[in-house]
């Protein structure tokens, strides 16, 4: 992991279903492990009561990690006792170079 570069945006997934007992290093040591170039995790709590709320983000410091995490589309979170698939999605917005990597992957697939 990498938590000197600068977070970008562009760069950023949300990641759904996280187990509400994985914590963000955690999800930083895994996303790294399988993709590499993570520099930031965080899971999304709700603010009145500071809960999990069973989601997260992760941003990537280089173009092909997020790229290989986002066509991924699901991740196998194992940590201890902890063994669910999640689903990894762009953050709500459109980017133009993924949605081009995701159309040629659907027509190499099909």
């Amino acid at each position: 992991m990498d938590g000197s570069q600068p977070l970008d945006p562009r760069k950023t997934i949300f990641v759904g279903g996280v187990p509400r007992p994985l914590r963000a290093v955690e999800l930083a040591m895994i996303m790294d492990r399988l993709y590499g170039g993570v520099c930031y995790a965080g899971i999304d709590t709700d603010p009145e009561l500071k809960y999990p709320k069973g989601a997260g983000r992760v941003a990537f410091s280089n173009q092909q990690s997020y790229i290989a995490a986002i066509s991924a589309r699901f991740v196998q979170l194992q940590h201890g006792d902890i063994d669910k698939r999640v689903s990894c999605a762009l953050e709500n917005r459109v980017c133009p170079v993924i949605n081009k990597v995701l159309v040629i992957i659907r027509e190499i697939r099909s």
